[in-house]
């Protein structure tokens, strides 16, 4: 497993941003662990010795977690083969963390090998192993362990030589919550110390001396083995900032240098063990490569070939460059299918690949990836011209998801007789640059015929449709995006649960239309779409959880525009969340808006968020959404600065009531105040202290009875900062309906 996890790794250096610590002196941080004859304390200098009677070691007097902890050491002169000497930081039990140094002795004249290696819960076997690139035998070299919740950093006189970055979110465990003490120790292991054991320890020489100055530990201590609130909380170290995950340039050559010239043995790579695994398990390792990595290992042996292309996930985007066509082609993708094609079972579970290429030739490929009963197939290629929909794909009965985008002029669809009895296997679909110049009106292609058992549907930069319905009893997420053209939408689905159009309908048209029928909808979201001549719910989306709305309006027709924007808004009164973008705001704040139209109670709302002006033109507006929440907890007021609106500074007092927007605010208290009694947080972003937001401030700090907190955030620093701290001051001070009323400035 440990192999597996290995492939994973990414290589990042850890750069130190704190200050250095002063060597200490041994007694200060360390003590004797065992075979205390054998450990020599010299004042600056401390020595280890190893006889034929015992080897010697010491420990940290504390554990610490996270930090640094450096030591120089001067190795064992002469020959010192078998002979290994340790510097290591580790904690207790069985299931240990642990990080090693081990200085592997060798025969006078040929290199000290450095083998590091780490334990996570108790699991080792992570050698890496390289030359030191000088004498460590004659001067003192320092060596240090770096440790922070990103990563683990082995470096030799500060030159990093190992990294092993914390991976958890790809499910690789990583030391983080296990107190370590420091040690180092020398002992006998010519068992496997020098050459695998060949060569023994040569006793004549011993003892054998490994001396050690400048203790440096600048790391957190942990009072108590079970206590780590102290280091692993919420206060931040200098190993915490996030320049200490990032590598320098220098670092980064260090790193390339020292692997590219030292490292003799890496584990990752070691293809006696890697071929001991079974087929599965040497499959997942090479699916967690780049596919030409995989390709490259598959000339290790017959094996190696054999396993590759038995491959069931094929990721050609890993190496191919739609803008350097000439790297990689359709071509490389045919072989490797066609070498898999003289296989029995070798299913493709994905094929994904972004390739320039002719319509014959993707012909070509879709057939082989249907031969070899492709699951999941995720396409992006590069014509020449337009192209029609690969009749391959419509005939599969294996496939499950399939993605299909053109990266530049698009393809047509199969018309709705071909595609019926197609596709009866797929549960999810996305398609990109439709062409349907020729069928503008898709009223039976997404039906269950076609697609019984689809789940998910997202269609993006349909050109030329027109009209559209879909209606799979079994989909459960619909996404339509970008199709300009489009003037009716008709959406049916029992199943339906996430339903999401932007930018379309933007053709004015006075039959636009959108029929929605999605009893157990949970998601709405409506973004940047013109409002249509109506708009139906044929049935109530009691299930409605969240719901965004973000529109603009064409000149024509008004009436029927603001109409549809309220049966739009009503259909939604029972979504738990709201967000409104400006033009909705604008919209239902013009004179033939709320004046002719009331909205329905959203008894359900508890979260409201509006982008808006914030100007006298819509306060009216704004008042009739408060009073149609009248059990909203959460307001979000997110003020558009567009340069045209009404901002006029605030020079008055607090209790001065005279300003009109107060008096407005003042006289709908009563019809407010189940909105009031209910609401507890406010935020408004773009607070820049003028009329509109402080009259709106001030109403429902002086009203809000349940308001726990409201937090006021500029879009830009006031040049005026007198003024602003004399209003801020008047907030803070000002007497509040609610005793837990807080305010706060950003």
């Amino acid at each position: 497993m440990d192999l597996f996890k290995c492939v994973m790794m990414i290589m990042v250096l850890v750069v130190s941003c704190g200050e250095a610590v002063s060597g200490a002196k041994f007694d200060e941080l360390y003590r004797s662990s065992w075979a205390m004859d054998h450990c020599v304390n010299e004042g600056e200098v401390t020595k280890l010795k190893l006889d034929n009677y015992s080897g010697a070691g010491f420990e940290s007097r504390s554990k610490y977690l996270f930090g640094k902890v450096s030591i120089q050491i001067k190795l064992v002169e002469g020959d010192s083969a078998g002979t290994v000497t340790a510097f290591y930081m580790s904690s207790d039990g069985p299931n240990h963390n642990e990080f090693d140094f081990e200085f592997l002795g060798n025969t006078t004249g040929e290199p000290y090998i450095v083998q590091t290696n780490i334990y996570v819960n108790g699991v080792g076997n992570r050698e890496q192993r390289l030359n030191l690139w000088f004498d460590p035998t004659t001067e003192f070299h320092t060596y240090s362990i770096l440790w922070s919740k990103r990563s683990v950093v082995f470096m030799v006189d500060e030159t990093p030589i190992r990294v092993q970055k914390n991976l958890e979110e790809k499910g690789i465990p990583f030391a983080k919550d296990q107190a370590m003490g420091v040690y180092s120790s020398i002992w006998n292991a010519d068992d496997w110390a020098t050459q695998g054991g060949l060569v023994k320890t040569d006793w004549s020489h011993a003892p054998f001396v490994a001396s050690y100055k400048e203790f440096q530990i600048d790391a957190c201590e942990i009072p108590t083995t079970t206590d780590l609130s102290k280091c692993n909380g919420d206060q931040k170290f200098w190993w915490d900032e996030p320049t200490v995950s990032e590598l320098s340039l220098h670092q980064n050559h260090q790193l390339i240098w020292v692997r590219a010239n030292h490292m003799i043995y890496d584990y990752c790579f070691d293809a006696t063990r890697i071929s001991n695994l079974p087929d599965s398990l040497i499959h997942q390792i090479l699916l967690l490569l780049p596919l030409e990595s995989a390709a490259q290992a598959s000339l290790l042996s017959k094996r190696w070939r054999s396993l590759f292309l038995s491959l069931p996930d094929l990721d050609f985007t890993s190496i191919n460059d739609l803008k350097n066509p000439k790297s990689f082609s359709s071509n490389s993708i045919y072989k490797v299918l066609s070498l898999r094609s003289h296989r029995d079972s070798n299913n493709l579970r994905s094929l994904r690949f972004r390739v320039p290429v002719t319509f014959t030739s993707l012909n070509s490929l879709i057939r082989l990836a249907v031969t070899h009963q492709v699951q999941d197939l995720d396409i992006e290629v590069t014509t020449k011209d337009y192209f029609n929909f690969p009749r391959w794909i419509v005939t599969s009965q294996n496939l499950r998801a399939l993605t299909l985008k053109s990266a530049n002029l698009g393809f047509r669809l199969p018309p709705s007789s071909s595609a019926r009895g197609g596709f009866q296997k797929l549960t999810s679909l996305s398609l990109s640059r439709v062409i349907l110049h020729n069928q503008p009106c898709l009223s039976d292609f997404f039906t269950d015929p076609s697609f019984p058992l689809l789940e998910k549907l997202t269609l993006e930069c349909c050109f030329g449709l027109k009209e559209l319905k879909v209606s799979c009893r079994l989909l459960q997420e619909f996404s339509l995006k970008n199709s300009l053209q489009l003037e009716g939408l008709e959406v049916s689905g029992n199943k339906l649960q996430k339903l999401k159009v932007e930018s379309c309908f933007y053709s004015y048209s006075e039959k636009s239309f959108v029929k929605i029928n999605t009893p157990n909808l949970k998601t709405f979201l409506w973004n940047s779409n013109a409002v249509t001549t109506s708009v139906h719910f044929l049935d109530k989306l009691v299930c409605l959880r969240k719901a965004f709305v973000k529109v603009f309006w064409h000149h024509q027709d008004l009436n029927s525009q603001i109409q549809s924007l309220f049966t739009l808004l009503s259909g939604l009164c029972h979504s738990y969340k709201l967000q409104l973008g400006n033009q909705s705001v604008e919209i239902l704040s013009s004179k033939k808006g709320l004046l002719k139209n009331h909205l329905l109670p959203f008894h359900n709302m508890r979260f409201l968020e509006l982008q808006t002006r914030l100007n006298r033109h819509n306060v009216q507006t704004l008042s009739c959404l408060f009073k149609s929440c009248p059990m909203l907890n959460i307001l979000t007021v997110k003020i558009i600065d567009d340069q045209t609106s009404e901002r006029r500074q605030w020079n008055k007092d607090l209790w001065d009531m005279s300003n009109s927007e107060i008096q407005y605010w003042e006289s709908q208290a009563y019809e407010l105040e189940s909105f009031l009694n209910h609401l507890e947080f406010v935020e408004i972003h773009g607070f820049v202290e003028c009329e509109n937001e402080m009259s709106l401030a001030i109403f429902l700090l002086r009203h809000g009875k349940a308001l726990i907190k409201m937090t006021l955030r500029s879009s830009f620093l006031c040049r005026d900062s007198l003024r602003r701290q004399m209003i801020r001051s008047q907030l803070t001070g000002f007497s509040m309906a609610s005793s837990k009323a807080k305010i706060s400035f950003h």
